[in-house]
């Protein structure tokens, strides 16, 4: 979750993102990206578990980072720095390094930011480039596919209105990816009464795949004139 103030200035919320897993026992969050309008840099903290390393690379921006937790070793130019809580370091771009924890018991955290929000990434030993954050991008591609919609339809012109609104998220998720939500009808208030008796009525999940068309809630029946 992102905080957004009256000056659009953001507030990320750590607690409330998600990380994403790397090689070697690390994991990533970014932070500050071009999602929330940056323009020059993107932030971000990786986490490693006890006596994790990740392979040798390089990245295509400067990189500034803080230690923040734990004991690491930092190998580059064939030798190693060992950083302690609240040491920083500067990195050139193309400078091949890696990070190591050295406690065998104790995670460790660095806070990281790359001087360019198009930074990549290059494994030293096969020479692959990568966008930096893009095992995020996909894994926030997984997540859309876990995304379930609860459609509140009502009564009077709601069914009507919310047939239109599916209609238009579907049409958005088709050309965004080939992700399906899972939509949920539930019809509730008068028109739930009369069709089950009931003030709710749930239909089950369905994805875009399940239906050929979207999911429009059942037409009243007919009233009675007397």
């Amino acid at each position: 979750m992102t905080l957004r103030t009256c000056s659009h200035a953001a507030l990320p919320k750590p607690k409330a993102l998600s990380r994403y897993d790397r090689d070697g026992g690390a994991s990533t969050m970014p932070l500050v990206t071009r999602a929330l309008g940056t323009g020059g840099f993107i932030t971000g903290h990786t986490s490693f578990s006890a006596s994790a390393e990740i392979p040798f690379h390089s990245h295509k921006c400067e990189e500034r980072g803080v230690l923040m937790q734990g004991r690491t070793a930092l190998d580059m130019d064939g030798l190693q720095y060992e950083l302690k809580p609240h040491d920083a370091t500067y990195i050139a771009p193309g400078i091949s390094r890696r990070f190591r924890s050295l406690s065998k018991t104790e995670p460790m955290k660095i806070f990281w930011i790359y001087a360019g929000t198009d930074d990549t990434r290059t494994d030293t030993a096969t020479g692959a480039t990568q966008p930096s954050l893009l095992r995020a991008r996909r894994q926030a591609l997984v997540r859309r596919a876990r995304m379930k919609v609860l459609v509140l339809p009502g009564d009077g012109i709601g069914p009507e209105l919310i047939a239109s609104a599916v209609e238009v998220l579907e049409a958005v998720d088709r050309r965004r990816s080939p992700v399906h939500p899972q939509v949920l009808c539930v019809q509730h208030a008068a028109a739930a009464v009369k069709t089950s008796g009931r003030a709710r009525r749930r239909c089950s999940w369905r994805t875009r795949r399940d239906r050929p068309g979207p999911a429009r809630p059942p037409p009243d029946p007919p009233r009675n004139p007397h």
